[in-house]
């Protein structure tokens, strides 16, 4: 078994550290919807990986 990753150099202890958002508040403004808006050709995700993967 193995895994393949991206390596990276640790930071310098000197190097500053940005000051980041909370993740609740990030999903929050950005990923939640206030309403559905549906599809205008009235299909789903789904459809477009179905065809996906039939098609590759």
């Amino acid at each position: 078994l193995s895994y393949y990753t991206r390596t990276l150099a640790p930071l310098p202890l000197n190097c500053p550290t940005p000051d980041l958002p909370n993740a609740k508040q990030v999903v929050e403004r950005v990923l939640v919807r206030k309403q559905f808006i549906p599809d205008p050709q009235r299909t789903s995700l789904m459809f477009a990986f179905f065809a996906q993967h039939f098609s590759h």
